[in-house]
C-alpha cells in the first residue's frame, strides 16, 4: 500500500461582485496626487491612474520651427481600494495636506445579524477565498469569555515549544475520522452484520441545505464535488443523492418511508427524527435497517437533554452514527447551547459503555474553526456546517432564528468550478487551524481529542474556583457591604 499524505489543495478564488469592508477611505479635493499614501500603503488600497498621461498642449510657434504636442504626465490617484483597507490610518498620518480620512461603510452591517456578525461573515469570505489562516494583526480582538464556545478555552500546553507542528510540514498529524459502527471486540467465527466504517479526511462534512436552496442543482453539485476532492461526506436531499450516485453523497430521507428508485441501497443515509415521537424513534431505526441491512444509518435528532436517555437506547440496539442538531445560533430545543448538550450525550454514551462504539455528528450554528475543535473537545467526532458554506458563497444577507435561516431576496451562488473551490478553501483554512490547536496541544491524531474535557478550560468553572479563594465580606468588616 502506497503511502499517501493528506493535502486540500487551496487557490486564491475571488468572487468579483461581492466586497464587504468596514472602513471607507474618503480622498478630498485638497489632494496634490503626490503619491505619498502609496508608499504609505501596504495593502494596495492607493493606487496611481493607469494612464498617466492626462493632458496634452499645443505648444505655440518658436521662431520659424512649429513643435508639436506636448504631454504633461498628471499623476492622479484612483479611488482607493475600499475592501484592502485595514484601518491602520498610516496613510491619514503620511498625508501631507490633510486629504485623506477614514469613515464607517453604513453597508456593513446590513450583512448578518447579531449571532453571525459582519465581522464573522468577513472572515468566513477571507477564509474561503485564500485558503489561509486569518491573521488579525497586533493582538486578538475578540472577546476572551462569553456563552457557549466563546466560554471554552483550550489547554495549548506546548504553545510555546511545540513538539508537532504539522501545518508547516516538519510532523504529521492525522485529521482523519473513521465514522460508523465500531463493536468493542470481534469474537472467532462471529459474522458482523454492521456496515463498515468510511474513513474520512478530516471531522467536517457539509450539512444538507436549508429549504430555500434544498432543489439548487448548482448547490447540491458543488458540495457534491468539494466533498470529493477533499475526502468527506455531503448530506444531500435524497432525490438529488440518487441522481449522483457517489459514495460520498449521503442521502437525507425526512422519515423512515424510504423513497428510493436506485438499483443499490445508498451506502450512507440519513433519517431525520426530528419531527417523529421520542418512543417512535427505535421501530423508525429498526424499519430503516430491515430494509437496508448493509447501509449506514445516521439518526438526526434535534438534541435536547430529554431526548438522550433515547439516544442511549438506539446505541445499545446498534445505532451506527447520530446527527445531533441545533438551531442556526447553536441553540438546543430546550434552550441549552449545543457545546453544554454535547457534553451531556457524550457522558452518557461513555457510563452507558457505547460512546467508542459510535459516532456523533454535531451541527447548528458552526461558523469559526474554533468551532470545530471546541466541538470536538465536547464529545463530537464530526461537525456538519451549514451557514458557514452559504456564507462562503456569497449568501451574506439574511437572518436566523430558532426555526431556520432566511435570506433577503433570492439565493444565487457561483458557478460550480467557483464554489467548489472556495470550499475547498474553506475546508483548508479551518483544517491549517485544527493542526495549529493540535500541535499546541502536542497531539499528533484528531481522533484523541474527542471527548478530552481535560484539554478543555471552561471560563465559568474558572471562575467559580477564582471566587472560592477569597472569603465573602461580612457586615463587621465592610459596614456598607450589601
Amino acid at each position: 500500500m502506497k503511502y499517501h499524505r493528506y493535502h486540500i489543495n487551496t487557490k486564491n478564488t475571488p468572487l468579483e461582485d461581492l466586497l464587504i469592508f468596514k472602513t471607507v477611505v474618503n480622498r478630498s479635493e485638497i489632494c496634490i496626487n503626490c503619491g505619498i499614501c502609496q508608499t504609505a500603503c501596504p495593502y494596495d488600497v492607493h493606487e496611481r491612474n493607469a494612464n498617466f498621461r492626462a493632458v496634452g498642449v499645443h505648444e505655440q510657434e518658436a521662431g520659424i520651427a512649429t513643435k508639436g504636442w506636448s504631454w504633461f504626465d498628471m499623476p492622479k490617484m484612483a479611488s482607493p481600494k475600499n475592501a484592502n483597507c485595514t484601518t491602520c490610518f498610516h496613510c491619514v498620518n503620511e498625508c501631507p495636506v490633510g486629504a485623506l480620512s477614514l469613515s464607517s461603510n453604513p453597508d456593513y452591517k446590513t450583512h448578518g445579524d447579531d449571532y453571525y456578525t459582519p465581522g464573522t461573515i468577513e472572515t468566513v469570505l477571507f477564509e474561503s477565498k485564500t485558503g489561509r489562516v486569518p491573521v488579525s494583526g497586533a493582538g486578538y480582538r475578540g472577546p476572551f469569555a462569553g456563552e457557549g464556545f466563546d466560554g471554552i478555552w483550550t489547554d495549548m500546553s506546548e504553545i510555546v515549544r511545540p513538539t508537532r507542528d504539522g501545518i508547516h510540514g516538519r510532523e504529521s498529524i492525522s485529521t482523519a475520522v473513521m465514522i460508523g459502527r465500531k463493536p468493542k471486540k470481534i469474537l472467532p467465527g462471529s459474522s458482523q452484520n454492521a456496515a463498515a466504517a468510511v474513513e474520512l479526511g478530516l471531522p467536517l462534512v457539509f450539512n444538507e441545505p436549508p429549504a430555500f436552496a434544498a432543489r439548487d442543482k448548482n448547490l447540491s453539485q458543488s458540495l457534491l464535488r468539494a466533498a470529493e476532492d477533499i475526502q468527506t461526506l455531503a448530506l444531500l436531499d435524497a432525490d438529488d443523492a440518487q441522481e449522483k450516485s457517489s459514495p460520498h453523497a449521503v442521502a437525507c430521507f425526512k422519515n423512515s418511508s424510504l423513497s428510493w428508485k436506485g438499483p443499490e441501497a445508498p451506502k450512507i443515509c440519513q433519517i431525520d427524527l426530528s419531527a417523529q415521537k421520542m418512543n417512535d424513534w427505535p421501530a423508525c431505526w429498526e424499519k430503516t435497517k430491515a430494509t437496508w441491512p448493509q447501509t449506514m444509518v445516521m439518526v438526526k435528532i434535534a438534541l435536547e437533554n430529554a431526548a438522550i436517555p433515547q439516544i442511549v437506547r438506539l446505541a445499545e440496539m446498534g445505532a451506527e452514527i447520530f446527527h445531533l442538531s441545533a438551531s442556526p445560533r447553536a441553540k438546543t430545543t430546550d434552550g441549552l447551547h449545543l457545546t453544554q448538550a454535547l457534553r451531556t450525550a457524550d457522558e452518557a454514551l461513555i457510563e452507558a459503555g457505547l460512546r467508542d462504539e459510535v459516532t456523533l455528528v454535531a451541527s447548528g450554528g458552526l461558523t469559526a474553526a474554533e468551532h470545530l475543535a471546541k466541538s470536538i473537545l465536547c464529545g463530537a467526532d464530526v461537525i456538519a456546517i451549514d451557514v458557514a458554506y452559504l456564507i462562503a458563497l456569497g449568501v451574506t444577507r439574511f437572518k436566523t432564528d430558532g426555526a431556520g435561516i432566511e435570506i433577503e431576496g433570492p439565493a444565487i451562488f457561483p458557478a460550480p468550478h467557483i464554489a467548489v473551490q472556495r470550499l475547498k478553501n474553506l475546508a483548508g483554512s479551518w483544517r491549517d487551524q485544527l493542526l495549529e490547536i493540535l500541535g499546541a496541544m502536542g497531539m499528533r491524531d484528531v481522533q484523541r481529542m474527542t471527548g478530552d474535557t481535560g484539554r478543555m478550560m471552561l471560563n465559568e468553572e474558572l471562575e467559580k474556583e477564582f471566587k472560592a479563594l477569597f472569603k465573602p465580606m461580612r457586615k463587621q468588616d465592610d459596614p456598607n457591604y450589601g
